[in-house]
């Protein structure tokens, strides 16, 4: 059995910060799914619409254990404190608690994996062939509607191709309070070869 527990606000962080990479139509289900892996309590959460890709990285307060699945995220109810995420027996149950009531939908398990996802981004290494430009993500929000920033507590590096033109764009944005990592890949995924 899979078990994970997520704070309220860990879930909302994760979902806002890969949900336009989610795919919305039911052509492929595996796409509106978030692959989920957690290592040493460190989670790594990608989604990938087959044209967007994007990765957020988490050191969970929760204790949770290795494991890596995939689920479809729901809306959260507003009183809710802590999400449980489980997969047994074909089933994923995800289970949102208030104070005082607990709140169970069920979905069926989505079979799966994003296993491709690190050639894209480990195969553009950033240390070496991109530079690296910060700017304070209120002035870039400005520019770029789709990042979210609440705070001057963020930090937005665009990183681009130093001589290979050919190389894919990517933004990273790391929010400096809550230590949340985005990565986003600003290209289409089929134009990288």
């Amino acid at each position: 059995m899979i078990k994970l527990l997520l704070t309220k606000n860990e879930y909302n962080n994760i979902i806002n910060n890969i949900k336009e990479c989610l795919a919305t139509d039911d052509a492929r289900p595996i796409l509106k799914a978030v692959n989920i892996k957690i290592k040493e309590n460190h989670l790594t959460a990608v989604a990938i619409d087959g044209y967007k890709l994007a990765k957020v990285e988490y050191d969970l307060k929760e204790n949770n254990k290795d494991c890596n699945f995939m689920f479809t995220p729901e809306k959260i109810n507003k009183k809710t404190e802590l999400i449980i995420i489980e997969q047994e027996n074909e089933i994923t149950k995800i289970i949102q608690l208030t104070q005082s009531e607990k709140h169970e939908t069920q979905q069926p398990i989505v079979i799966g994996d994003f296993v491709n996802y690190n050639e894209i981004l480990d195969g553009n290494d950033y240390s070496f062939g991109y530079e690296s430009l910060k700017i304070n993500s209120k002035i870039l929000a400005e520019m770029l509607k789709n990042i979210k920033c609440e705070n001057d507590n963020n930090e937005v590096e665009i990183l681009i191709p130093k001589e290979n033109k050919h190389k894919p764009l990517f933004i990273k944005h790391t929010n400096k309070e809550t230590h949340f990592e985005t990565l986003k890949l600003l290209c289409p995924i089929r134009s990288i070869k």
